[in-house]
């Protein structure tokens, strides 16, 4: 947090300076600060974090809810492919029986 709001300033203070540089100027002007300095950027971080693992809990959510809703749906298909498996089984005995128990 501290770093993105400083690093437009050392991009103009230090326009030949690579990206190494510029993070361990900034790294030094960190430590310089005081602790109520550096107070926001903690809250802002911790803010940051909690949507972090929020978001990651959401997407874990949806993820295991998507995977189970695929494997209800195969399992249904399966049910649904067992069923009429047997209606044929029955329907061909009942053919079957009708046949032998019918004299010719």
């Amino acid at each position: 947090m501290y770093e993105r709001d400083i690093w437009p300033q050392l991009r103009n203070e230090f326009p030949s300076w690579s990206q190494q540089e510029l993070v361990h100027e900034a790294s030094k002007r960190w430590k310089r600060l005081t602790a109520e300095e550096r107070e926001p950027y903690k809250e802002l971080a911790e803010q940051d974090k909690k949507r972090y693992l929020n978001e990651i809990i959401a997407y874990r959510r949806d993820r295991w809810t998507l995977q189970y809703r695929k494997q209800a749906e195969k399992y249904e298909n399966r049910l649904v492919e067992l069923r009429e498996q047997k209606a044929q089984m029955n329907d061909k005995k009942r053919r079957d029986h009708e046949t032998a128990t019918i004299p010719s």
